[in-house]
């Protein structure tokens, strides 16, 4: 961030955290001019807020302010803790309400969002060992079985009610699917685009007499007449699901249990390549299974190796093709794994003998 403004930052992320209530999450208080939130009594939180200030924390944590870490580990236990027995989540924690309601997928994808960026941010930015999740096993098994939920359960009659807080909001689940979208790169659940549905939903909330967005009631009339806000969360979720996808990660070696899905080493790059060029992009996971012509869609791969992996000429051949189709493919191995890092270059001198191995030059573009 800017030198100019990171005092400001600073300020503001101590007085988040010092809101932090003691059950890991947040609820939103009025205070008066110069007061500090007092959290020994604060109980309550809710999903909304939690989710807004967690929000707020990482993008200054990106900006470099730097909490204190037990600040995730209490958001981490708070949404560990609102999870209900299915794998989904409901509006609010059982303790406060929440019994006997029934899970959402927009809330189901926004505590799977909130566990993997909770995560993300205790154990991984700055830690030179960022496949090392298992200090937060409980919390991955938890974000596993949110996904879980949703890919049983995504735009189904009965769990589709998006919010149960008054009138259902048709702004919340495209919101919430965006943001887990963003975090995981995950864009389809149950068979289904998960952008593609939102956008469609959003589409009928847009006035063509007035160029905004309301919210449509029963027949079509407008319960909520088109506004500036509308129109502006309207065009923040649409624009970011429609930017282009120009990463794709494949993860190599990590048979075990499934978690190096979960790293932000993808999100980051990508997070890093739109700063650079000024406008939003985003990202998906994807399959060496996958054909080449499914994969040259997307004009960088990211290639994570975590550990062993055995591909035969076959899947090496699609790497090939790949990149004389135009694409790009960087190769993450850890510092420590030079039998892996020597596997693979050998691999790649079999597979591109026509071309010689090189350091890239320091001002190679």
């Amino acid at each position: 961030g800017l030198s100019e403004f990171g005092p400001a930052i600073q300020a503001d992320v101590q007085f988040l955290v010092a809101a932090q209530a003691s059950d890991g999450g947040w609820a939103d208080r009025t205070l008066t001019t110069g007061a500090a939130p007092n959290t020994a009594n604060l109980t309550g939180s809710n999903h909304d807020d939690s989710t807004r200030i967690l929000s707020a924390l990482r993008e200054a944590r990106f900006a470099g302010a730097e909490p204190d870490k037990s600040v995730w580990k209490g958001l981490l236990r708070y949404w560990t803790e609102a999870q209900v027995y299915d794998g989904g989540f409901s509006n609010k924690l059982e303790k406060y309400g929440g019994v006997g309601q029934a899970p959402t997928s927009a809330y189901t994808a926004t505590g799977a969002a909130a566990l993997l960026a909770g995560i993300d941010m205790s154990a991984c930015i700055g830690n030179k060992r960022c496949s090392t999740y298992t200090a937060a096993a409980e919390q991955l098994r938890a974000a596993t079985r949110a996904l879980e939920w949703l890919e049983k359960n995504y735009k189904e009659e009965s769990k589709d009610s998006g919010s149960l807080v008054g009138t259902a909001d048709p702004y919340l689940e495209p919101a919430r699917m965006r943001l887990l979208g963003g975090i995981s790169g995950l864009s389809h659940f149950h068979d289904k685009d998960h952008f593609d549905e939102e956008a469609r939903t959003l589409l009928e909330h847009y006035d063509k007499a007035s160029g905004l967005f309301g919210v449509r009631g029963e027949g079509k009339t407008f319960a909520q007449a088109p506004s500036l806000l509308r129109t502006a969360d309207a065009l923040s979720i649409l624009g970011a699901g429609a930017a282009p996808t120009v990463c794709q990660r494949i993860i190599a070696g990590d048979a075990q249990n499934g978690w190096g899905q979960y790293r932000g080493d993808a999100q980051h790059l990508v997070r890093y390549l739109a700063s650079q060029r000024g406008r939003q992009f985003n990202w998906r996971r994807t399959s060496i299974d996958r054909e080449v012509r499914e994969l040259v869609e997307v004009p960088i791969t990211f290639l994570s190796v975590l550990g062993p992996f055995n591909w035969s000429q076959t899947e090496w051949q699609k790497i090939r093709e790949y990149c004389l189709a135009g694409g790009s493919v960087v190769i993450d191995i850890a510092e420590e794994a030079q039998g892996r890092r020597d596997a693979v270059v050998s691999a790649l001198k079999q597979t591109f003998p026509e071309y010689p191995l090189a350091e890239l030059p320091s001002d190679a573009p």
